[in-house]
């Protein structure tokens, strides 16, 4: 849980086999609302603009927590340049 508006800092370390440098793309969005059940598509949850303060080629990156409480993940895609990626998340709580 962190207060709205506060800095935060991050760090995803992955590795490619064939030691292809990997490209990082971040972003903060809200908590899903919308559940469906037995693989049903569900509706992208809104990104939150100008999130991400910064990020580097290492992993790293420095976002702002959102001005609105609720629930929220932070989102990395990790690409190869190669047609292979990842993508993870992590949720955290805002607070006022």
């Amino acid at each position: 849980t962190v207060r709205c508006g506060a800095p935060l800092a991050a760090r995803a370390r992955y590795r490619d086999p064939e030691g292809d440098p990997l490209e990082y793309r971040w972003e903060v969005l809200e908590e899903s609302s919308d559940r469906r059940q037995g693989g049903d598509a569900e509706r992208r949850p809104d990104a939150v603009a100008d999130a991400v303060t910064g990020s580097g080629p290492d992993g790293a990156v420095e976002i702002r927590a959102p001005a609105k409480p609720g629930a929220y993940r932070l989102f990395v895609t990790v690409t190869d340049g190669r047609g292979s990626g990842v993508t993870d998340n992590w949720p955290f709580q805002v607070s006022p």
